[in-house]
């Protein structure tokens, strides 16, 4: 799991996290979470992606979760991306949140946004500039939203 996350972390073109964690942090990370999903390849054993779950607010927005996903790089394009995030879909219904939203989709990442959109996802807008690049260039941001009533 830890491999997998900071692969995409130090790909630095689409998580927030801008370090690399130790097991022990990663460990602390995903224990923080309200749920870490983990992909395995039933024919070797081996982990090819994970998302985590958590609330997106506290108090009267709770209601509401967010979710971040990462599939290894060497498995990615073979539908396992799709599967975290329709699985995602009908766990975070069950854990009794009624909507999940991505606050910082970043423009350039239009897999994602395709995915997304592709399984009901709504686009809410763009927040300009929102994510910062390891480069330091900055890029947009797109929300998303998905009413989980229809789940």
């Amino acid at each position: 799991m830890t491999k997998i996350w900071n692969e995409a972390v130090l790909d630095g073109e689409t998580l927030p996290q801008q370090k690399a964690m130790t097991e022990r942090e990663a460990s602390a990370f995903f224990g923080k979470q309200t749920d870490t999903y983990i992909a395995v390849d039933k024919s070797t054993g081996v982990a090819v992606g994970l998302y985590i779950l958590h609330p997106n607010g506290i108090g009267h927005c709770s209601h509401i979760a967010n979710a971040s996903y990462v599939v290894w790089s060497v498995m990615r394009h073979k539908g396992i991306g799709r599967k975290l995030v329709i699985h995602s879909l009908e766990q975070t219904k069950k854990r009794g949140f009624t909507l999940l939203q991505f606050n910082a989709v970043v423009s350039t990442n239009t897999a994602a946004q395709k995915l997304y959109e592709s399984v009901g996802f709504k686009r809410l807008g763009v927040l300009p500039g929102g994510y910062k690049s390891d480069s330091g260039q900055y890029t947009d941001t797109v929300l998303y939203y998905h009413d989980l009533s229809d789940i």
